[in-house]
């Protein structure tokens, strides 16, 4: 059984696979997705352990530890079963983790960060050549909620055992945090892993909470910091992924469904 590191896309998911790398866990992940160029066409991988090109190291220049589809795609899957061994760190987004088979999983790490910090990032990113509008903004706080939802939904309904990690707690206090999750995991040793952890990182953010939406998406990760699960769980996200259908039908924007 493989244990995960989840949460949404720029939610501190690659800090947290270095720091247990340099820990001593075992990873199933490439630093970077590697890019080969053929015929003029751009082919994007992560199969290999060549140096990448392109945007890939200022966007995540202590990497990004991604196990081809199976982080942004798939999720674990029975096929995946022989891919590596038991106790293995695999890195899976929220929004993808949902659709593993459960019997491969055994511990998951939750990366958890504050939705306008998340947005904020995604906006600074450099790979990211679309600019994204306040109504973009609308969507990806709500489409935060859904995933976060759907993902605790998952892991209770499966009866896995998952310990929240939060950024900001990841970034200020790095021994302590490394600590208690090697603890969660069995093994590692917490002061390597804390000595990879950018503790200069800025985490204030610049969203300013100005939609119904964010505050909404603010409100949702609160109930985390309080550790109220139940609450959580309680969450009316079919009503929520109905406002997501209608601002994006009413603005014509393009869901993505692996935010």
């Amino acid at each position: 059984m493989y244990n995960v590191v989840t949460g949404t896309k720029r939610s501190g998911t690659s800090a947290m696979m270095l720091a247990l790398r340099q820990a001593g866990h075992p990873i199933l992940g490439f630093r970077f997705p590697i890019v080969l160029k053929r015929n003029k066409e751009v082919v994007v991988t992560n199969v290999g352990a060549f140096e990448p090109v392109g945007l890939e190291k200022h966007d995540n220049p202590g990497g990004f530890w991604e196990m081809g589809s199976i982080t942004d795609k798939t999720g674990l899957l029975s096929e995946h079963k022989e891919l590596g061994y038991s106790g293995d760190v695999v890195k899976v987004i929220a929004s993808v983790l949902p659709s593993s088979d459960p019997s491969l999983i055994n511990k998951v790490i939750v990366m958890a960060r504050d939705p306008r910090s998340v947005i904020d990032s995604k906006v600074k990113c450099k790979s990211d050549p679309n600019p994204i509008t306040g109504t973009k903004k609308k969507v990806m706080a709500l489409a935060y909620i859904c995933n976060i939802c759907t993902l605790l939904k998952w892991l209770v309904s499966n009866g896995k055992s998952f310990m929240p990690v939060f950024f900001d707690e990841m970034i200020d206090n790095q021994k302590v945090t490394m600590k208690a999750v090697c603890k969660f995991l069995g093994r590692g040793n917490y002061r390597k892993g804390a000595r990879f952890i950018d503790g200069d990182k800025s985490h204030e953010h610049t969203e300013k909470a100005d939609s119904k939406e964010m505050l909404d998406a603010i409100s949702y990760y609160n109930l985390l910091v309080a550790h109220d699960i139940e609450s959580m769980m309680k969450y009316d996200l079919n009503g929520t992924i109905n406002r997501i259908k209608k601002i994006s039908r009413d603005n014509n924007i393009k869901i993505k469904t692996n935010n």
